[in-house]
């Protein structure tokens, strides 16, 4: 993929509608002030991400290869509309409460959502998934952080809780999606050590 779009678009247009009312130019009755809302993973057909995977430890000493998940489908559930992710997590949808997935269980007869990952993310929100009862935990917000596809500001880290000497996490830019993921497990046999990080994007406006 050539087209990569690391920084134009974190910028938000704001219009508005100005009229002067006097010699000190004074502004008055301003309208369309409000950005739009960024999303924690922006939905479109036509979304791409493309991932480095770097593993250690698994059959082989080390492993690098290339993952990547896109938006090849979009209908309505219940009143929302869902996207569906090739190679990434299901269906998926946006909400002001964050970033949901929808699931089919008992062969199809019944299906299931759940609230992922929130936001906007506060520092301390913790929750458990319904759909594997792992925990997760906002460990940080506002982080600068380094991958192939670039350097992104304004970053979220979802802690993920495990067993005692695992360490899991993930992380979030809004306005683009995940850009980091990491897992590391030294107290199996043998050790694993799996890291994703982005390479680059394709965000549709």
């Amino acid at each position: 993929m050539n087209t990569l779009k690391v920084g134009g678009i974190f910028l938000l247009a704001i219009a508005g509608l100005i009229s002067v009312t006097s010699c000190d130019s004074k502004i008055t009755n301003p309208t369309n002030t409000e950005p739009a809302r960024v999303e924690l993973v922006p939905l479109s057909l036509g979304n791409k991400w493309v991932f480095r995977r770097r593993m250690y430890g698994y059959e082989d000493p080390y492993t690098d290869s290339v993952d990547s998940s896109w938006i090849d489908s979009a209908f309505v559930y219940q009143g929302r509309l869902w996207y569906g992710v090739r190679g990434g997590s299901g269906f998926t949808s946006n909400d002001s409460l964050g970033y949901w997935g929808l699931s089919i269980v008992e062969e199809d007869t019944a299906w299931t959502t759940e609230l992922l990952y929130p936001y906007p993310a506060a520092i301390g929100t913790t929750w458990t998934s319904e759909s594997d009862s792992m925990t997760f935990t906002v460990a940080a917000t506002g982080l600068t952080v380094t991958v192939p596809a670039g350097t992104f500001k304004g970053c979220i880290r979802y802690n993920v809780q495990q067993s005692e000497g695992i360490t899991n996490y993930i992380i979030a830019r809004p306005g683009i999606g995940f850009i980091k993921s990491f897992y590391d497990n030294p107290v199996m046999y043998p050790p694993i050590s799996v890291t994703f990080e982005l390479m680059s994007f394709r965000v549709v406006e």
